[in-house]
């Protein structure tokens, strides 16, 4: 059995990222990181192997305020992903059908935006993309606001389209603080369209550690669109408490 190595955060003058050069390993064992990861409180760190699991890491805001990055003088680097690229991006045809058809196929009229999340949580876990994505995609994922007292409301569950990776977060367009009357059209003509201007209310960032399992959308225009139609959002104040979505909408 693992032995637990409670208020350990890693050894010291050496990176987590570092590696021994006469062995060409890595000074931290996949066990001491993974020790490290549960020390800080961050999710989902069981998917990584030992070089990303180090990355994601010192990525982490929870580790960069630690004593030991300080002291070893940690600075994160962004994931260098490249942009979506033509050859991704396939057209559906007539006949096929899209994640959110097959979604409001099921449904049968009052269903709730949490049923509505669940459902397309598993769609795309059979039919997306569990990973970062590339600049220019679509993805969804859970979020827990780092900071909620700083703004009057965020999404729980975010639709972003990636815009820039920075050093310890992500930056895109939630398209759920649009109308999903007209937010459908505005997903779809987003493919391949990567550096377009968006509605200023849409763009905020998402730190690395705060992010659950990201879902990356099929790169297709009819895609984009009946994800983005869903109401799958989950709108909290900083007390946690629901935030009544057309007041979202409504904003400028």
């Amino acid at each position: 059995m693992a032995i637990r190595l409670r208020g350990f955060y890693g050894l010291k003058n050496r990176r987590l990222t570092g590696i021994d050069p006469k062995t060409r390993r890595y000074y931290h064992t996949k066990h001491e990181l993974t020790e490290i990861a549960r020390n800080l409180g961050l999710k989902n760190y069981s998917k990584y192997n030992q070089k990303d699991l180090a990355e994601y890491i010192e990525r982490s805001q929870r580790y960069q305020r630690s004593t030991h990055a300080k002291q070893v003088g940690a600075k994160p680097k962004p994931p260098t992903l490249p942009q979506l690229d033509k050859q991704d991006i396939f057209e559906a045809r007539p006949e096929y059908q899209t994640i959110g058809e097959r979604i409001k196929k099921r449904a049968e009229g009052l269903e709730t935006p949490d049923w509505y999340a669940n459902e397309l949580f598993a769609e795309l876990s059979e039919y997306g993309e569990l990973r970062f994505p590339k600049l220019g995609e679509l993805c969804f994922f859970s979020y827990n606001a780092a900071y909620p007292e700083r703004y009057p409301y965020y999404d729980t569950r975010p639709l972003i389209y990636v815009l820039e990776y920075q050093e310890d977060k992500i930056l895109g367009a939630n398209l759920h603080y649009l109308n999903p009357s007209y937010r459908d059209a505005i997903a779809g003509s987003m493919i391949n369209k990567y550096g377009a201007r968006l509605d200023k209310k849409t763009i905020h960032s998402y730190f690395f550690s705060n992010m659950g399992d990201t879902y990356v959308v099929p790169p297709s225009s009819a895609e984009y669109a009946s994800v983005a139609e869903l109401v799958t959002e989950n709108f909290i104040d900083p007390n946690g408490k629901k935030v009544e979505l057309q007041s979202v909408w409504d904003s400028i």
